[in-house]
């Protein structure tokens, strides 16, 4: 009995080794000669007890914590923008974080060894904490998420827009004689400064994205289809190889943000294709990856001492 006793508390099962305690007490009170040395009476049983009645007063506090969490979280009202998907993220990241710290406040608040410590992972309200700080944080927020994908989706098919009708015209001063420099110079740099807010959109809406465990908002899902989110992340990737196949050589601070900025790309893809917002780009992205790899990296001059 006192075996089954450990083995309840080792599946985070504290009421049935409460039980199971219960009973091999009795069942010594009922004949001394199962335990004549006082072992289990004295030494074993009393131990498993205070362990089975710390765990039970550290699960009632867990469910306390647990209710009073989801309770309280809410989330402000914030404008329809980039910077606050960044904040709504943050938010959600000290919801969850805070949430974590108040559970090993409590879990150190009582001795107990750590098999047993362990076993609590597996008591129902440890994992329901667990599922609300991966997953419930993140469907609560995707709620504000869904208001704001909207006009970013808009803004981001105008930069887009802008994007497309900028590079038009520097093609067509590249092919004439009588193009101003200067003027070409000043629209490279505005082709530049849209494609890294393109960029950033591109990012935003990654982010939404990235918290979720499953495809299934179909609410948000359908704010990033009908906007054409994959027809932009696509020539987002086209427009950076054109870029990088411009380039002869690059110094090595260049480079590393050429395949910085690769990386983050093919993050974007797996996010948008786990949430079937966009098709899998790896066709494109083989080629980008393969444009940066063509670019040569520029030698260090050497100086004569």
């Amino acid at each position: 009995v006192y075996e089954e006793a450990k083995s309840a508390l080792l599946d985070g099962n504290y009421e049935s080794a409460q039980l199971k305690v219960s009973m091999a007490y009795a069942m010594i009170d009922d004949d001394q000669n199962i335990d004549p040395n006082g072992t289990f009476k004295k030494k074993l049983l009393p131990k498993i007890e205070q362990t089975a009645n710390d765990m039970a007063v550290i699960v009632k506090a867990l469910e306390e914590l647990n209710l009073q969490s989801q309770e309280q979280l809410t989330f402000p009202d914030l404008p329809a923008s980039r910077e606050s998907v960044s904040l709504y993220t943050q938010l959600a990241q000290n919801a969850g974080s805070d949430m974590l710290h108040k559970r090993d406040s409590i879990l150190a608040m009582h001795e107990i060894d750590a098999e047993y410590r362990e076993a609590l992972r597996k008591n129902q309200v440890y994992k329901e904490m667990d599922h609300f700080i991966s997953q419930g944080i993140v469907e609560k927020l995707s709620e504000k998420f869904v208001s704001i994908a909207g006009v970013l989706t808009d803004s981001l098919n105008q930069l887009n827009e802008n994007y497309k009708s900028v590079s038009a015209n520097i093609e067509k001063m590249k092919k004439s004689y009588a193009s101003n420099r200067v003027q070409r110079q000043k629209l490279e740099k505005e082709l530049e400064r849209i494609s890294q807010e393109r960029m950033n959109y591109i990012n935003a809406l990654s982010e939404m994205l990235a918290g979720e465990t499953s495809p299934e908002n179909p609410e948000l899902r359908n704010q990033l289809t009908q906007n054409n989110v994959e027809g932009i992340f696509s020539d987002v990737i086209r427009s950076e190889i054109e870029h990088i196949q411009s380039l002869s050589e690059v110094d090595s601070v260049t480079y590393r943000e050429l395949m910085k900025n690769y990386d983050r790309i093919k993050k974007y893809n797996q996010i948008f294709l786990k949430n079937n917002i966009s098709a899998d780009q790896s066709e494109l992205l083989a080629r980008y990856e393969q444009a940066i790899q063509s670019v040569k990296i520029q030698q260090p001059s050497e100086t004569n001492t």
